[in-house]
């Protein structure tokens, strides 16, 4: 929390401490299941590359105070009013070390199949084994909430994933999304790309979308504001730290 800067979030009740937060309309993974069956010029493309923006940039905050969440998954973006989203969910979250790196030694619980091939190796975790999450992420919701690797098991991912093998393309994906999907999800962690280049990316994915169909400039995503003395940071969620 301290290394978010979210103090101001924090009271004080009679000596036991309190975790002011708002609350979530529904997240990422309900909000996709809902066009499962819808048509495809019903299905609000604009807003999933909005979510991923603002996902992107909150990422990117995260990372720059020395944190890997671990647990990246369309169940843990929340969303609020207008499709604003934030991250929740850090109990998983962890320090990295000087070189960005964490190194798991505990026999902990982890969400295998959003894992990038080190952290199910070797248990090692970065900024690029959140990237590697992510991709799964845009899977997650372009797929309207399909599980990834479905037809595998916890013991054959592994092996799934060293043979090469990736998730499936999807129909309703163009390549530049894909291109993005298949570079996160590269084996050597130094080949993926950071969350400042995905920020980038997906923000002019909207500028194009904006221009083509005319809409408004969508939300920025990560921004301080005060509402009633309390700050809020858009892009995350603190209720978990």
């Amino acid at each position: 929390m301290k290394c978010l800067k979210i103090e101001e979030n924090v009271s004080l009740s009679e000596e036991t401490p309190c975790l002011v937060y708002d609350i979530a309309e529904k997240d990422v993974l309900n909000y996709v299941m809902e066009f499962r069956d819808a048509s495809d010029d019903q299905v609000p493309y604009k807003k999933f590359l909005s979510i991923l923006w603002q996902t992107a940039r909150g990422m990117q905050y995260v990372t720059s105070k020395g944190l890997i969440h671990r647990d990246l998954t369309a169940r843990n973006i929340f969303l609020f009013g207008s499709i604003v989203a934030k991250i929740s969910d850090f109990s998983l979250c962890c320090c990295c070390d000087e070189s960005g790196i964490y190194q798991e030694t505990a026999n902990i619980q982890l969400p295998l199949k959003w894992m990038a091939l080190e952290s199910l190796i070797s248990k090692v975790f970065s900024e690029k084994s959140d990237i590697w999450s992510f991709g799964v992420l845009i899977y997650e919701m372009f797929s309207f909430g399909r599980v990834p690797y479905a037809g595998l098991n916890d013991d054959e991912l592994v092996g799934f994933l060293e043979n090469g093998h990736r998730l499936e393309r999807l129909m309703n994906v163009d390549n530049s999304l894909h291109e993005i999907m298949t570079e996160c999800w590269m084996s050597n962690p130094e080949d993926r790309h950071k969350f400042t280049y995905l920020e980038e990316k997906f923000h002019a994915f909207i500028e194009i979308q904006s221009e083509l169909y005319g809409l408004i400039h969508p939300i920025i995503s990560l921004f301080l504001a005060k509402n009633e003395g309390i700050k809020t940071c858009y892009g995350f969620n603190k209720r978990s730290l």
